[in-house]
């Protein structure tokens, strides 16, 4: 068995977004002190003898150009090398996205869930409460800005089978 952990680029958002209890404004001190940072986007592709398991599906390389809303873009912007594109990435370890069968998803924000659109013939794993929070989120209201980081178009992939 191989486990490969697949570099999809960065994102870079606002500390405050990926912190818990971290600095937020008050009455008192309205406009905190803020840090921009960058956060690593990856997957892990476990191969084993029984089949090809993927954790995760990174960002899509659209993701910038169309694909997720200008909010989101503005908010998490996506940087990555032609190198770090996902599929090139799976190339590297001799796979292509049809040679996976199963898929974990860890949650559904847009740095997890942005390429299962590759896998509409795969199994893909992932907690029911989160699917129904996601799609409870993405389809209550138009406004992307109230989505956090869930993209509707992860939503509206079509898999084989969710378990």
């Amino acid at each position: 068995m191989k486990v490969y952990v697949l570099d999809n680029g960065v994102l870079e958002c606002d500390e405050n977004w990926m912190v818990a209890m971290s600095v937020v404004g008050t009455r008192a001190d309205p406009t905190p002190r803020t840090r921009w940072i960058q956060i690593p986007v990856y997957a892990v592709l476990i191969d084993h003898p029984d089949g090809k398991i993927l954790y995760d599906t990174g960002c899509p390389p659209n993701a910038m150009a169309g694909y997720w809303p200008p909010v989101l873009q503005a908010v998490f912007p996506y940087i990555f090398t032609p190198a770090q594109g996902f599929v090139e990435q799976l190339a590297l370890t001799g796979t292509q996205p049809e040679d996976i069968r199963t898929v974990v998803i860890s949650h559904m924000h847009l740095d997890h869930a942005g390429n299962l659109g590759l896998f509409k013939h795969a199994d893909v794993y992932l907690h029911r409460r989160e699917l129904e929070y996601a799609n409870a989120v993405v389809r209550s209201n138009p406004d992307p800005a109230t989505h956090g980081a869930y993209v509707r178009g992860d939503m509206d992939v079509q898999v084989r089978r969710f378990h």
